[in-house]
């Protein structure tokens, strides 16, 4: 995912392998809001890590916009 801090810089930040409570956390402090949870069955991942977040790069979101993840299937 690629956020738009606030001084405009884009801040790239891959929640790949994170579980869902740190990725719920980062996106509370970047003040993005989660929308939907998917899971996804992905060789050789940890049963419930972020394997794949939407939008993704080069789209850049900003405070107030709505970040999807899929997760990995147990």
């Amino acid at each position: 995912m690629l956020y738009a801090a606030s001084d405009g810089r884009p801040l790239p930040i891959d929640f790949t392998g994170w579980d869902l409570q740190g990725a719920k956390a980062y996106l509370s402090k970047t003040r993005t809001k989660l929308g939907t949870v998917d899971k996804k069955a992905v060789k050789a991942c940890k049963p419930g890590s972020v394997v794949a977040v939407n939008p993704h790069t080069p789209k850049t979101v900003m405070a107030g916009d709505t970040v999807d993840l899929t997760l990995c299937a147990d």
